[in-house]
């Protein structure tokens, strides 16, 4: 959940609110992809839904003239390996960053996603590859700046 994008504060109300719709719609389960698809599918729902809602509330604030987010939500820090990952993940558009991360860090294929997503199967890879290429951009900033 926080590799696709859920603030670290929320991700334990994220996976609760996944399984909860999961318990929900279980016997509507066809079987027709493996169960961790069907999960994962309900997962990026629910991550679309946050972060459109974060999003939401961003301009919200910033509307009323305030200077950002309240420090109530001021994210824990991790080691600095995944504040970096989920810096340059935050550099993606929502459906480049999900393809991503289902192929590169959870292991899924690219039939399985465009399955997930209900897309055709040469939009994942066109996806992945300007993930991919948007990604090796910023690196490439990083470095020359470092």
């Amino acid at each position: 959940m926080r590799r696709l994008g859920v603030p670290a504060e929320q991700v334990d109300d994220a996976v609760q609110e996944v399984f909860l719709a999961a318990a929900r719609r279980l016997a509507e389960f066809e079987g027709r992809a493996a169960l961790s698809t069907w999960l994962f599918a309900i997962a990026l729902r629910v991550v679309q839904r946050l972060r459109r809602n974060e999003h939401r509330h961003r301009r919200r604030v910033e509307a009323l003239g305030a200077a950002g987010p309240p420090s109530s939500i001021e994210p824990h820090r991790h080691t600095e390996a995944a504040d970096t990952l989920h810096r340059l993940l935050d550099l993606l558009d929502d459906d480049k960053r999900i393809v991503f991360v289902l192929v590169e860090l959870e292991g899924f294929t690219a039939p399985e996603i465009a399955d997930m997503l209900g897309v055709k199967l040469p939009t994942v890879y066109t996806r992945l590859r300007a993930a991919r290429l948007r990604l090796e951009q910023a690196l490439g900033r990083e470095e020359t700046a470092s």
